[in-house]
């Protein structure tokens, strides 16, 4: 690791140690949105902010001059708090890596099977020496045919879109991309 990455790291780590000193562990669990709040005094609420926008935790609302509450995204990233329902399973052909928005790995699911949506090309035209097909989509092929109590799996969204039904599919959020555009994960999972 360089000078500059170590750097990088022990600035996040302050950061993260600061926000963590700074909250209240009263929370409300209404589904998932899961609130806290974050304490501090007035000569360090501009401390507390940047350290927020430093982890890039941007989403959240001031309530009076002291309270912050925000979404769901403070306990992954600052608390690791995770809200324990159940398994993840990859059902894509790939392993599905979980970032944060700096591109540091949180988690990897490795694949465990593969869902795909049947295709079928269809001939329809001829354009200019070119052939042009219609792709017909199918049924869903390699997914447990039956919810079970707990289980996720992860699929293309293509798959999750076959099954409008089913609850317990999950794809891809936010892609995050390294400096050459080139895929490294997600955020996390929808």
């Amino acid at each position: 690791m360089n000078k500059f990455c170590k750097e990088r790291e022990e600035e996040r780590k302050d950061a993260i140690e600061y926000v963590r000193s700074s909250i209240v562990r009263e929370f409300n669990i209404e589904g998932e949105d899961i609130c806290m709040s974050l304490y501090t005094c007035d000569y360090s609420f501009e401390q507390l902010e940047n350290a927020l926008e430093y982890l890039g935790i941007n989403k959240y609302k001031r309530c009076r001059d002291l309270d912050i509450w925000f979404e769901g995204i403070v306990n992954k990233r600052i608390l690791g708090i995770t809200k324990n329902v159940g398994r993840i399973i990859n059902y894509t052909p790939h392993d599905i890596n979980i970032v944060s928005q700096d591109g540091e790995l949180i988690k990897t699911y490795s694949s465990k099977g593969i869902a795909r949506v049947s295709t079928k090309s269809l001939y329809k035209d001829t354009i200019n020496g070119v052939d042009i097909f219609k792709t017909e989509y199918g049924k869903v092929e390699g997914l447990p045919s039956e919810e079970k109590d707990g289980t996720y799996y992860i699929v293309s969204m293509l798959v999750k879109q076959a099954c409008p039904n089913r609850k317990d599919l999950l794809s891809h959020s936010q892609l995050v991309r390294d400096s050459e555009g080139k895929i490294i994960g997600c955020l996390g999972l929808e």
